[in-house]
């Protein structure tokens, strides 16, 4: 319980040295990179690359609890990220199942952080049908899973931003972006901590 609040081990490597120590605090990125879109999505952009650093940080802020991972990913995100597209910030919702076990939502802390350092609007139009887990799952099967697994309960307007926590094959933007089109969305853009591709 201790090391919840005042967390003694580093969230990437951990080391003696918490929450992060200089080392890996020094090797987080401070930029955002372009990475290819998905299907109906018009820009994506990527904090790193899945491997090394920010995976390990991932891995711990999804399978935790490790919510002061989260908030360390969220603020680097959120100051890493410069010239946003989109004027309504949206996260891809975890399946409830999820949020229970975690105790916490990565994707909506992740979005929350980016609205408030942008001063933009975040509205929670999809809801997650389901709850299987995509962990472990091979291209092929991620995109069946996602196929029919969200849905926008309410109307947008204009341009969006999506924040999703890692871009693997694609699948769940392009599914997230479907729908939000649906809505009424003009154009969809995505933003992700993590790529497999970059």
């Amino acid at each position: 319980m201790l090391e919840l609040i005042a967390p003694t081990s580093c969230a990437a490597c951990a080391g003696p040295e918490g929450p992060l120590c200089r080392s890996c605090r020094r090797g987080l990125p401070s930029i955002t990179w372009p990475v290819a879109p998905p299907d109906l999505v018009r820009s994506a952009r990527a904090l790193g690359p899945y491997e090394g650093q920010l995976g390990q940080m991932l891995r711990r802020a999804k399978y935790g609890p490790a919510e002061h991972v989260t908030r360390l990913l969220a603020e680097r995100l959120a100051l890493a990220t410069e010239d946003l597209p989109g004027a309504l910030v949206v996260p891809v919702p975890q399946a409830p199942f999820t949020t229970l076990k975690r105790q916490h939502e990565v994707t909506l802390w992740l979005a929350e952080a980016v609205a408030r350092q942008h001063r933009l609007p975040l509205e929670e139009p999809l809801r997650r049908r389901g709850w299987r887990r995509l962990a472990g799952a091979s291209d092929a099967e991620r995109a069946e899973l996602v196929r029919h697994a969200f849905h926008a309960s309410a109307p947008v307007q204009g341009e969006v931003l999506l924040v999703d926590d890692v871009l693997t094959t694609g699948a769940t933007a392009s599914a997230c972006a479907a729908e939000l089109i649906d809505a009424g969305a003009s154009a969809v853009h995505l933003l992700v901590v993590a790529a497999r591709d970059l």
